[in-house]
């Protein structure tokens, strides 16, 4: 650890007031860190107004940046047309004083898909872990997992993501992005939605069926059209419920039928090289064992 100097200290007392933190970490060659612990410790605050006019002017230098992002905007290959589909059920597009792309999961998830994230484009970060607490029906406070977010600032990306739908995709269907991946990738884009939005049930049952179910959560008034076709195009039967619950309203698209379900997993599963969340492939690959 760089031990602080008197000079440093000095140096921290008068510049972070003015300044704040970006501008001391370029001028003491130290990670943000370590700034703040010592101005912590030290109680030394930044004066009014300052960092909201850094926090503005960072955001303003990262929209102008220019990543390239082609390989996503192309859809070039699987891993493209799969954070596509991920995006699609739990990304989010925000133009507020920026151009930002980010998707919030849970810990190891978030973890799983930076992997994916920087190896198709530059200008991916993930931050720290943030707590999550929920109240359950007695009025408990219970830990959540924690969680992990991804963002980008990109111009570009933000709106080729506008352009597809990705600001009205709670009501409206895939309809536009689906038609920019190419055919031999577009299981790789359900995959990435079901990763994103769907779970696997599954009751291992003796001396009867093993019970399984695929199903992907929406809004009520959700579009489940595209998916529709999908399903009869590969003759996987499906159900579609609308329910109004005390959390709101929501709506599913399940497949149940053993018949279907193995079809449904080698359409997403083709891949020896790729199975997305490798929690949720376990789930369904322990029904498909005992099935068969």
């Amino acid at each position: 650890m760089k031990k602080w100097l008197k000079d440093d200290i000095n140096f921290l007392v008068e510049n972070y007031p003015k300044y704040g933190v970006d501008y001391c970490v370029k001028s003491l060659n130290r990670t943000k860190g370590s700034i703040n612990k010592k101005r912590n410790k030290l109680g030394i605050k930044t004066k009014d107004g300052v960092k909201g006019k850094n926090i503005s002017k960072t955001r303003k230098l990262n929209n102008y940046k220019k990543y390239d992002v082609s390989n996503l905007i192309t859809v070039s290959n699987k891993y493209a047309a799969y954070v596509l589909g991920y995006l699609w059920a739990d990304g989010h597009i925000i133009q507020n004083h920026s151009f930002l792309t980010s998707i919030n999961l849970v810990k190891s998830d978030a973890e799983f898909l930076y992997k994916i994230l920087i190896s198709i484009n530059e200008g991916w970060k993930i931050g720290n872990e943030i707590k999550k607490y929920w109240k359950n029906s007695k009025g408990e406070i219970k830990q959540a997992q924690n969680q992990r977010i991804i963002r980008i600032y990109s111009q570009e990306l933000f709106y080729f993501l506008l352009n597809n739908d990705y600001g009205d995709k709670s009501v409206k269907s895939f309809k536009k992005i689906w038609r920019l991946i190419p055919e031999n990738l577009k299981s790789f884009f359900i995959l990435g939605l079901y990763d994103g939005d769907g779970h696997f049930n599954y009751q291992l049952r003796k001396n009867k069926y093993h019970s399984g179910e695929f199903v992907i959560t929406a809004s009520y008034d959700y579009d489940w059209s595209i998916l529709e076709d999908y399903f009869k195009k590969n003759n996987i039967e499906y159900s579609l419920y609308r329910f109004i619950v005390k959390l709101g309203k929501v709506s599913h698209i399940i497949v149940r039928k053993k018949e279907s379900l193995c079809k449904l997993y080698d359409l997403l599963y083709f891949d020896d090289n790729f199975k997305g969340l490798e929690r949720k492939h376990k789930k369904y690959l322990k029904y498909m064992l005992n099935v068969n």
